[in-house]
């Protein structure tokens, strides 16, 4: 019903002028988002499920395409990944599932801000090593 009631307002602001804008430069106009990842080496994006929808105007591709265009390397976190997600590698340099073991989805959302600590924690920590080792070689 939520789903519905969202799409007849949406057609009543459409038939009152309003634009239909697509989510994701929505988001980048309201945030400055081009310009934070303009100035990272390195964008941690994410959704809850990924997979080849993924690639069609949702959020965290076109984070990877601001961040490709920026030459900052993107990470896709996902709680869990479905047909199609093969195809993300083309977009983003790695791509992490949150979930650490075989649960239930009930589970996982409970457990999902903690899941989600320690998977950025450790894509951090491997960023910095890789990072450190970088500058050991060159010196």
């Amino acid at each position: 019903m939520a789903a519905l009631n969202g799409n007849v307002l949406g057609f009543a602001f459409l038939v009152l002028g309003a634009d239909l804008v697509p989510g994701a430069k929505f988001v980048e106009k309201m945030t400055g988002l081009k310009d934070w990842i303009h100035g990272a080496d390195w964008v941690l994006t994410g959704e809850g499920r990924s997979d080849s929808q993924t690639l069609y105007g949702k959020l965290p591709r076109y984070v990877a395409e601001i961040a490709r265009d920026a030459g900052t390397e993107a990470v896709l976190i996902s709680g869990s990944f479905g047909p199609g997600s093969e195809k993300l590698l083309s977009y983003f340099s790695a791509c992490f599932s949150i979930v650490d073991r075989p649960a239930a989805l009930e589970e996982c959302m409970e457990r999902a801000e903690i899941l989600l600590y320690e998977c950025t924690r450790n894509i951090v920590r491997s960023i910095v090593r890789a990072q450190n080792q970088n500058l050991q070689m060159s010196n």
